[in-house]
């Protein structure tokens, strides 16, 4: 499993989420991914500069709360925000292009198709009403409509077995397989489960 971040607790009694990497010790953590330390005693041991005042340290890569028992409001709400921030750092600059056969020129759209029939490694998302292949050396995503293509007489059951045959293309129809938190977060952008798959697979 992937991790999206570390949490620093002593406590066994707490619930987290299955793709944090739950450690007892600063020695534990995963140094690529953002660690969140919980408990004031155990923050004021392990940040460098500690200041009460302040949750989060980014040139540290750790962010601070109070445990349950020091300050429960400031827990639930720091858990939260600890959590979203480190789910956003791996989609955060991910842009959506769309792809339009109507108005677009001809070139976007053969640097889309040439893109989906291509030997590079990439993940696709193949669902009812749209295709989109995530670029990861420009972090776009691109999409086009798959019932506008039809509308112009595409015979979209050949290209999409195209694409499927395409060893090249890891072809997925929607975030599933993403755990159920995670899934909740993204339900609004359904561009972001691309760069989710590539980052858990």
């Amino acid at each position: 499993m992937k991790y999206i971040a570390n949490v620093i607790v002593n406590k066994n009694r707490i619930d987290l989420d299955k793709t944090i990497n739950r450690c007892s010790s600063i020695d534990e953590i995963i140094p690529s991914v953002p660690t969140l330390i919980i408990g004031m005693d155990k923050a004021k041991e392990l940040i460098q500069g500690f200041d009460i005042l302040k949750k989060s340290y980014p040139e540290q890569n750790l962010c601070w709360t109070f445990s349950k028992t020091e300050r429960k409001c400031d827990y639930d709400v720091d858990v939260e925000e600890f959590y979203k921030m480190s789910l956003e750092r791996i989609y955060k600059d991910v842009k959506y292009v769309y792809v339009n056969v109507f108005t677009d020129g001809y070139g976007k759209i053969r640097d889309f198709l040439n893109m989906l029939y291509s030997n590079m490694n990439k993940t696709v998302l193949i669902d009812d009403n749209v295709v989109m292949v995530y670029d990861r050396g420009s972090s776009e995503v691109y999409g086009i409509s798959i019932p506008l293509c039809m509308y112009i007489g595409v015979d979209i059951n050949k290209r999409l077995e195209i694409i499927r045959n395409n060893t090249h293309n890891n072809v997925v129809s929607d975030g599933s397989f993403l755990p159920y938190r995670i899934r909740r977060e993204v339900v609004d952008n359904k561009h972001y489960i691309l760069p989710l798959v590539e980052y858990f697979r």
